[in-house]
């Protein structure tokens, strides 16, 4: 039962709202979804919090589309469209709710995965900026396939292509800065990846029908934050459940000395994009079902890349009700899925970092890694300079270009490790986009047990982290088989395939010793 005393079925998923035996030709239809229009609404009337994200409600006499659980009066069912993206509904002419603030909802669980539009869909929200005009063609490259199939792609899984989900998502990061922050109109602009304010100006006033100033002045200024040293602060929304303690202690016993730190119940690291160098520090807002993200970087064009990462490290757009369903169908699990609803995968700033790491990790423990980490990135890694980082920040971790040739002497780190490492770093210069997620899974795992001293063990570890793969799961890790000695082989089939959320369960248990083991785990 809902707050407004409409029901929903409480199995309902996304498989059921989306209409999944429809033949109609999406790729014709701009904008068309194949949602159960009579389900959405009864959704939509019940503002079910579990369905927010998942679609969104255009109204034709308003033209404006909405979150499911806006908080303004339902229109009549005849006068809705329903869209399965908000660039979907965008994309069709619609305009974003000042009300329920379309950007503040929680991703699509749908792109969660190694689909082609799951691995373009984080290149465009990480890495637009490197492309200049007709990026879509140039990440269709990268992706290794063409303009069309991306395109069709796209329309078939998130109804947009790929220049409406980016024009969406830039319009919706300027909005969230016009009314969550007191920058200026010029770097919001930037910020955005809009070319000119001119242009900022032009996209905003045809879109709301005011301009962007309007707009700041109508929002409520108690949600504005200041920008000052300590950064901007942005919000990541998730759908709950959300375990933060879990993935938040898993990175405070990872964190390297000089470039991460765990400061009352916030985790900040020094952070770098290309040439631009930067501190975050992210905490968990469950009062408002969001992470809450302090951004100071000397780019602003940098400002939405780094926001993508966070939102990848802590794993926000995953379908944690989804995983724990079918996690919790096996008894070896099922009390911890109860105990602990919505442990997410932790992920990785960058993947050539989780690479060092693996390699390091091998049988030694946590603190041991720790260590070496930290010897490598104050050695090699570049320097933030000023004091701006604090709590003993001082350095980014070192790219693949500082560690291709790199000499190890004197950090205690074993000649073959070291040799592991520069080999690593050289892949990563011939091959820049392995671990963008630009690469299936599968292939840039075979790409690094090609290496001397990854085995697939290592190879799975950095594919969970670096690439968020949800399967991905190093079945020769000796934390996991201990702790599932006695429950026979093929044990983890039956979580398929979410073998990756049951991995980093196993390794997080309270009451295990795997955290203390030496394994892939302790990385």
């Amino acid at each position: 039962m809902s707050e407004n005393g409409q029901t929903v079925p409480i199995g309902c998923s996304i498989a059921l709202v989306m209409d999944t035996t429809s033949t109609s030709p999406i790729d014709n239809m701009p904008g068309a979804s194949e949602l159960d229009p009579a389900l959405c609404y009864r959704i939509m009337l019940a503002r079910d919090r579990r369905f927010d994200g998942r679609f969104f409600t255009a109204v034709k006499t308003t033209g404006i589309y909405c979150r499911p659980i806006c908080p303004t009066p339902p229109p009549k069912q005849e006068n809705c469209v329903w869209y399965p993206s908000a660039a979907a509904a965008q994309g069709a002419g619609f305009r974003p709710c000042i009300r329920c603030r379309p950007e503040h909802a929680p991703g699509l669980a749908v792109r969660h995965g190694d689909s082609l539009v799951s691995r373009a869909l984080g290149l465009l929200q990480e890495h637009w900026s490197e492309y200049p005009s007709g990026g879509v063609r140039a990440i269709a490259a990268r992706l290794g396939v063409s303009e069309r199939t991306l395109h069709r792609s796209f329309r078939r899984e998130i109804g947009a292509s790929p220049k409406e989900f980016e024009d969406t998502r830039r319009t919706l990061f300027a909005k969230e800065l016009i009314v969550d922050s007191s920058l200026s109109m010029a770097d919001i602009a930037f910020a955005a990846g809009y070319g000119s304010v001119r242009r900022f100006n032009a996209n905003f006033k045809d879109l709301f029908q005011r301009s962007p100033t309007s707009l700041r002045h109508e929002a409520s200024q108690k949600h504005q934050q200041g920008v000052g040293d300590s950064g901007i602060v942005l919000r990541l929304p998730y759908r709950e459940p959300y375990h933060f303690p879990s993935i938040f202690q898993f990175l405070e016993q990872r964190a390297i000395c000089g470039v991460e730190s765990v400061v009352g119940g916030e985790w900040r690291r020094v952070v770098r994009i290309g040439e631009s160098i930067g501190v975050v520090a992210v905490r968990d807002f469950s009062k408002k079902r969001c992470l809450e993200a302090r951004v100071a970087i000397d780019d602003l064009s940098k400002l939405a890349a780094a926001k993508a990462r966070i939102s990848r490290i802590f794993d926000i757009d995953a379908d944690a009700a989804k995983v724990d369903q079918q996690l919790s169908t096996h008894a070896f699990l099922a009390e911890d899925v109860r105990s602990r609803p919505g442990v997410r995968i932790p992920g990785v700033w960058d993947g050539f970092e989780i690479c060092i790491r693996a390699v390091l990790g091998q049988q030694i423990s946590v603190v041991a890694a720790r260590t070496l980490a930290g010897r490598i990135a104050a050695k090699f890694g570049k320097k933030i300079g000023d004091l701006r980082g604090g709590d003993g920040l001082i350095c980014a971790f070192p790219t693949p270009e500082e560690l291709a040739d790199a000499n190890f002497e004197g950090l205690g780190i074993m000649p073959a490790r070291a040799e592991t490492i520069r080999r690593v770093a050289q892949l990563l210069c011939e091959e820049p986009t392995l671990l963008t997620g630009a690469w299936p899974s599968e292939e840039a795992r075979a790409r690094l047990v090609g290496i001397r001293g990854i085995g697939p063990w290592t190879a799975s570890y950095i594919a969970l982290r670096a690439l968020g793969d949800p399967d991905a799961y190093p079945e020769k890790d000796l934390g996991l088989m201990q702790a599932l000695a006695g429950w026979g082989d093929g044990v983890a089939n039956a979580w398929r395939p979410w073998r990756g959320y049951a991995v980093i369960r196993i390794w997080t248990l309270p009451q295990s010793s795997v955290m203390n083991k030496a394994s892939s785990g302790t990385a």
